[in-house]
């Protein structure tokens, strides 16, 4: 790792102490358990230069493209071109750098942008839905999609919510994945009314679970395994598994050093999932 950092003693986040430097430090750390889940991926930056208070989402590059990160030609849904990818750890440490707190990711690899790779359901719970109910509705989407043949997986968000994720084969469009998670969606809405909504609607969202399925579209993302969120005390998205989802989990509880000591001895929750795509009927 080559990268340059300029600024170490900057302070990104003041609760807790992380230094642009102690984020760096993670990052480094961080980059082989990572990598496998965000290299060659267009991503979706959060810049926040002074500070997680305040921030900005950036998908191009101005000027000269720092070391590990590439600039590729890429069209998504509404037309919009250019986004960025990680090529190695490098480009991780890069976006420290750039002050980039939360790295957000395609559901598809830049080699073939429009055949997603990953199913994802972002539960994002109104703030009156108590936790347990999160994670009951996390254990529902699970058993659905295994009612379909598809083996899912689960991690914290680094926010309030959850996300399911599941490996297919590059085999299907975007159109047809969306169809897949929406269908899926709305027939558990049709099955427990007063609990979950499927719709964008705040108004509508009162006490109930957005099971929120428009992250399968070309250009859609969400955010990345091990990045931190632009939130209070650096809370970084989570792989878990599903035994741990319970009482005990906090779904912006964990920090950086707890995360690498988890690593370390556990190593990564996610890995199986990458050798095991599943292949979704066209």
């Amino acid at each position: 790792m080559t990268v340059k950092l300029t600024h170490p003693e900057k302070m990104l986040y003041p609760e807790c102490g992380v230094t642009k430097q102690k984020l760096f430090d993670y990052y480094a750390a961080v980059a082989k358990w990572m990598m496998p889940h965000v290299g060659k991926r267009p991503i979706n930056m959060r810049r926040c230069p002074g500070g997680w208070k305040r921030g900005f989402f950036q998908q191009h590059v101005q000027g000269k493209v720092p070391k590990g990160l590439r600039q590729i030609d890429v069209q998504d849904a509404s037309g919009d071109s250019n986004r960025v990818l990680i090529d190695d750890a490098d480009g991780l440490l890069s976006l420290v750098q750039m002050n980039v707190l939360e790295i957000h990711t395609w559901g598809a690899h830049a080699d073939d942008v429009d055949k997603p790779d990953l199913l994802v359901f972002d539960l994002d719970p109104d703030p009156t839905v108590k936790w347990l109910a999160v994670c009951d509705a996390a254990r529902l989407i699970r058993d659905r999609l295994g009612d379909a043949g598809i083996e899912s997986y689960v991690k914290t968000t680094g926010g309030k919510g959850l996300h399911i994720c599941a490996a297919i084969e590059r085999t299907v469009t975007w159109d047809r994945a969306r169809e897949f998670c929406h269908d899926l969606s709305t027939k558990i809405v049709e099955d427990f009314p007063d609990k979950y909504i499927a719709t964008m609607s705040k108004a509508k969202r009162k006490g109930k679970i957005f099971l929120d399925f428009f992250r399968n579209g070309k250009g859609a993302t969400f955010v990345a395994p091990y990045s931190t969120r632009a939130h209070a005390n650096a809370p970084v998205a989570l792989p878990i598994t599903w035994d741990e989802l319970g009482p005990d989990l906090k779904p912006n509880g964990s920090s950086l050093d707890a995360t690498l000591t988890r690593l370390a001895s556990q190593g990564d929750a996610w890995a199986p999932m990458l050798t095991k795509p599943q292949r979704l009927s066209k």
